[in-house]
């Protein structure tokens, strides 16, 4: 039993010193790792200049954790905190590379907005006038029985120069015929006493000639381009009001219709639309029948800007 005891005393002695050896060259290992750690992370955060503050902690071997931003990094003290942000250079550079890209897009953007406009603008009046005047039929017979080609006579002025109520053939003729089955914000008349009806949507159209009722103008935005501004093809659109069967070949477009974009004299071929939209020599009146041609889309090679 004695032999027993000594041969563990001696199996002890040996293996503590052994055991406390291999614990501390765990730490010593452990120590030597997260100094090298440390150090690798310092210089790959000051060489990518990283544009944030932030504060990371990392524990040492011993577990213990610093909680001082200001100490300085050691093995022992794996705190340390990051403070850095953008040079003037680089912000300079963004807003640069952010106006480019803006003066670049921007303008596009707002042409393509201003087209859908007008698109969706010419196709919703179409739609409204011409159901107007379906509706007029069931209530007022054929069109024909009540179509005037010519409606002599403009609104009268008073004294102060205000139109007199009642006056005017053609808002008499619009107000029995098409008004009932519109829906209209309100009507007024030009200084030479020629109709205008304006439409809940911003919009207005009237035969500008005060003495006619089958010239009609629609303005997609009146506010921009009133009555007698030059803004054919983008802001004015012509249609025609020619319901009745007519010998005259001119009208073959438009006639046993109800309001069409101006087609007088039209030869069928869409390139003639194109061509005599595009002329400036004189009014482009037949832009509005390029964009119903087009599905009342407005075609890519449009010849007028908006």
């Amino acid at each position: 039993m004695r032999e027993k005891i000594k041969n563990a005393t001696i199996l002890k002695k040996t293996v503590r010193p052994d055991k406390a050896q291999m614990l501390k060259q765990v730490q010593h290992d452990m120590f030597v790792q997260g100094d090298m750690m440390v150090q690798d992370d310092v210089s790959v955060q000051h060489d990518m200049k990283v544009s944030c503050h932030c504060e990371r902690t990392r524990s040492n071997p011993a577990n213990y954790f610093a909680r001082s931003a200001d100490k300085v990094i050691s093995p022992l003290t794996f705190h340390f905190s990051q403070r850095c942000a953008f040079t003037l250079a680089e912000v300079l550079i963004t807003l640069g590379i952010i106006g480019i890209v803006a003066a670049l897009t921007i303008p596009t953007l707002v042409q393509n907005y201003k087209r859908h406009v007008v698109e969706t603008k010419l196709r919703k009046f179409y739609t409204t006038i011409n159901q107007a005047v379906t509706l007029s039929e069931v209530d007022n017979g054929d069109k024909c029985d009540w179509y005037f080609t010519d409606l002599k006579g403009g609104a009268k002025l008073d004294e102060d120069g205000k139109p007199i109520e009642g006056s005017s053939n053609v808002q008499n003729w619009f107000n029995k015929y098409l008004a009932p089955y519109m829906n209209i914000e309100r009507e007024e008349f030009t200084h030479n006493g020629a109709l205008i009806i304006y439409l809940p949507d911003g919009t207005s159209f009237g035969p500008e000639n005060p003495n006619a009722s089958q010239d009609w103008v629609f303005r997609v935005n009146p506010s921009k381009c009133p009555f007698g501004t030059k803004a054919w093809g983008t802001c004015a659109f012509q249609f025609q009001y020619y319901p009745c069967d007519s010998t005259w070949w001119g009208w073959k477009h438009n006639y046993n219709k109800g309001f069409e974009p101006y087609k007088f004299n039209w030869d069928g071929n869409y390139e003639s639309l194109k061509a005599d939209c595009a002329d400036t020599s004189k009014t482009p009146i037949y832009c509005t029948a390029l964009i119903q041609q087009n599905g009342w889309k407005i075609p890519k090679d449009y010849p007028l800007k908006f």
